[in-house]
Parts: C-alpha cells; sequence; structure tokens
C-alpha cells in the first residue's frame, strides 16, 4: 500500500462582503481546489488558514471534500516553506508579496509546469 503525502495548500487574503458575495468567494475557491486536485493525485489534501471570514469558507469547502485543515496564527515565513500551493483571495499588498515570495519557491522549476499559485482579485483595494 503506498502511503499519501500531505498536500497542505495555504489559504491568504480576505474579502469584502460588501463587494463580493460568499458565493462568488466558494465558487473560486472550489474552482482552485479542483485545479489542484486535479493535478496532484494519490496525496491527502491539508488547507492551512487564518482566522478570519476567507478561513471559514476555506475550511468549510474543504471539509466537503473530507480534506483536513489547519489553523496558524499568521501567515508568516515558515508558513510558505510548509505549504505545497498558495491561493490568494482578494487581500492587500502583504498578502500579494507573501505570493510572490512563495512563487520564488518554484523559480527552477521547467518552464512547462504550472506554478501551484493561484490568485482571483474580485475587487480592487
Amino acid at each position: 500500500m503506498t502511503k499519501k503525502y500531505g498536500y497542505i495548500i495555504g489559504i491568504i487574503g480576505w474579502f469584502d462582503p460588501k463587494k463580493v458575495s460568499e458565493g462568488e468567494v466558494i465558487r473560486q475557491l472550489n474552482t482552485f481546489y479542483d485545479k489542484i486536485q486535479k493535478s496532484n493525485s494519490n496525496v491527502t489534501f491539508l488547507v492551512s488558514v487564518g482566522y478570519n471570514s476567507l478561513a471559514k469558507l476555506a475550511k468549510q469547502e474543504a471539509s466537503k471534500r473530507r480534506w483536513g485543515s489547519l489553523t496558524v496564527s499568521t501567515a508568516t515565513e515558515a508558513f510558505n516553506v510548509h505549504c505545497d500551493a498558495m491561493i490568494c483571495i482578494g487581500g492587500s499588498d502583504e498578502e500579494r508579496q507573501q505570493l510572490e515570495r512563495f512563487k520564488q519557491r518554484f523559480r527552477e522549476l521547467p518552464k512547462d509546469r504550472p506554478l501551484p499559485v493561484f490568485h482571483y482579485q474580485p475587487f480592487a483595494v
């Protein structure tokens, strides 16, 4: 029996419910989850989240897929190192900078291999 690798998906960002609906955020999370799941077989998925409304939705949708979740107090550089993929929904300059730092981990991948990075900016910050 082959052991499954724990594949950690970092979730960063936030959204303004006055500017984008929870339904739209859920749809986008699931689109990204589907892409990640399709390109990674024989792994156990975990989402790593902070403490905000985006985290609640990310955990809720992960739970529907029978994925686990981890809650972290802050999204630090250590958070970047432990994640295998990163999803950013909305967010500010800080989250976009964190996403760019995460991308740097993968700069040596072959050019034809897609980065495990997904960003959705539903509104101007």
